[in-house]
């Protein structure tokens, strides 16, 4: 699959972060704002991933649904109300981002680059 570099050097550039972030928080006792802050940072992660992989011609607003199913079952009931208005007001962001600045994401070369980008993760998405 032809990936641009930007792709590849964003994705590569979070796993590191991660990675640091999982050493530095892994004994933290307080599960809760470490649950927080990693859940923010990957919800302006994915909102990087957009901008480089196509906005919503690509298949990263699956991600985010995934994302928002995950937080779900991860919080307890009294923090879903404050998960879904913050995914909701990102996604309605990137939405108006698009909308006023159409050619900031870019587009595909060709269909079945699309295609191929689109399936492929879709198939990540489920894993």
């Amino acid at each position: 699959m032809k990936l641009k570099a930007s792709i590849v050097i964003t994705s590569l550039i979070g796993f590191i972060l991660f990675l640091v972030i999982f050493i530095v928080v892994r004994n933290i006792k307080r599960t809760d704002v470490v649950f927080f802050s990693v859940g923010l940072f990957m919800l302006l992660f994915l909102d990087v991933i957009w901008l480089v992989n196509y906005g919503s011609q690509g298949p990263v607003l699956q991600f985010i649904l995934v994302f928002f199913s995950f937080l779900i079952l991860l919080f307890q009931k009294k923090h879903h109300l404050v998960i879904t208005v913050i995914i909701l007001l990102n996604v309605i962001g990137l939405y108006v981002l698009e909308s006023k600045l159409p050619d900031i994401t870019g587009s595909y070369s060709d269909a079945q680059a699309r295609l191929d980008d689109s399936y492929s993760g879709l198939m990540i998405s489920i894993l």
